[in-house]
This record gives C-alpha cells, sequence and structure tokens, in this order.
C-alpha cells in the first residue's frame, strides 16, 4: 500500500524543505493558495518537525532573525536562529535592514501559516509533498540516513495528528536510497539522483512530472 499515493485529493500541500515541491505543483496544476513552507527552507526534518507541532507559534520572530554573510544583490539571506528556517525571497536586497520588511513579511508569513493549518484540518484527503537534501553536495549541513529514519515516523505521526485523520499521503523525494525499506503507512519515497545539476529542469523536471503523474485535484 506504499505505492498507492496517486489519485484524487481535495488538497497538495508542500512541506518543502525547500521550494522544489511548490515548483512541480504549480507546473502541474496541484497548487492552490501559498502556504508557509512553500519558499522558505531548512536543511534539518527536526526544523519541520518543531515549526508544525509547534503550529508556527514562535518562528521567525523579528528578534531570532539576521542577514546572512551569503546575501547578494539577488537575494537577501535572512535566517531565524531559533527555528533555522530561511527566508531567501521575501527581502528586498535593496532594504538597508530587516526590520523594513518585517512588518508585511510577518503578516503574509502568518496568513500562510494559518492557510496550511486549515488546509491541513479542513481537507479530508491531503497528499503532502516532502523534497530532502536540497542538494547531494550539502551533507555537511543536512540530516544524515540514521536521523531520517528515526525521525520520518515521528513526522508520518505528527502529520496523522493534524490533519485528524488516516487519510494523508505523503511523498519524499530524498538521495538516500536505504530510505525506501523505511515502512511507513501512507509513504512513497523516491530517489533523486545527484547528477542533477540545473535546478528543476532537464531530467529533475521530467522525473518530478513523472511522480506526481496521475494525481489530480478533486473538483470543488
Amino acid at each position: 500500500m506504499r505505492n498507492c499515493y496517486k489519485g484524487e485529493y481535495n488538497r497538495v500541500i508542500s512541506l518543502g524543505m525547500d521550494c522544489r515541491p511548490k515548483v512541480i505543483m504549480d507546473i502541474t496544476g496541484l497548487s492552490g493558495k501559498r502556504t508557509a513552507l512553500d519558499v522558505v527552507a531548512t536543511q534539518q526534518i527536526d526544523n519541520l518537525i518543531y515549526v508544525l507541532n509547534n503550529r508556527f507559534t514562535d518562528w521567525f520572530l523579528e528578534s531570532n532573525l539576521y542577514t546572512q554573510p551569503n546575501s547578494d544583490k539577488q537575494y537577501k539571506r535572512v535566517r531565524d536562529i531559533h527555528t533555522n528556517y530561511i527566508s531567501v525571497h521575501d527581502f528586498s536586497p535593496e532594504s538597508e535592514s530587516i526590520s523594513s520588511d518585517y512588518p508585511t513579511f510577518k503578516r503574509r508569513l502568518d496568513k500562510h501559516a494559518d492557510t496550511l493549518l486549515k488546509d491541513i484540518r479542513n481537507n479530508d484527503r491531503v497528499l503532502f509533498i516532502l523534497n530532502l537534501e536540497m542538494s547531494p553536495h550539502e551533507r555537511d549541513t543536512t540530516d544524515d540516513l540514521d536521523t531520517l529514519t528515526r525521525q520520518l515516523p515521528a513526522l508520518r505521526q505528527l502529520l496523522d495528528q493534524m490533519c485528524g485523520n488516516t487519510n494523508s499521503h505523503l511523498f519524499i523525494a530524498t538521495y538516500h536510497e536505504p530510505l525506501q525499506s523505511l515502512h511507513l503507512s501512507r509513504t512513497h519515497i523516491a530517489i533523486k539522483q545527484p547528477y542533477w545539476k540545473t535546478f528543476m529542469r532537464g531530467e529533475e523536471l521530467q522525473t518530478w512530472k513523472k511522480w506526481l503523474d496521475g494525481v489530480w485535484l478533486i473538483q470543488k
């Protein structure tokens, strides 16, 4: 039953951990209103579990934010040191400080978080999409196999708790092939290839399309 994620859903929701799920959802017509995890990112699954378990109550507080040194003229990379999430697309590179953009950013983020929580709670069939490990070359900052093996069951349990039912499915993309032997209910684990070099183009894009072929939204 692990591979039976294809079918119809009330809602498809991105869990991050970067914006690949949101990109492919937009391309395939599975995207709805933006939610909180669409375009922010983290490298550890513990951070995802934490913000979901705490219903986003203490993330991206202004006192916990700092601008990363690797910000540039294209992206201002702002990290929440409490939850270890990073925003890349929400702060203007031209602004002198975080504070000038923060009120608008936080109102928008809280709205997106509220949308995500309501959609999880109010839709009977939800497909969650989770992209693990942004790059195979960033293994010094991403979770190891043991951590993922331990924490993915905790995430699966938390999602069921948040949904209030056992109808949701979880699709996971990872570089860790041994995770395919992990037995999780209503969970499908697909393997990404380390030779994919161009972000969501070429073979990577075509593979994501194939993974989601046969997934559709119930027409209201």
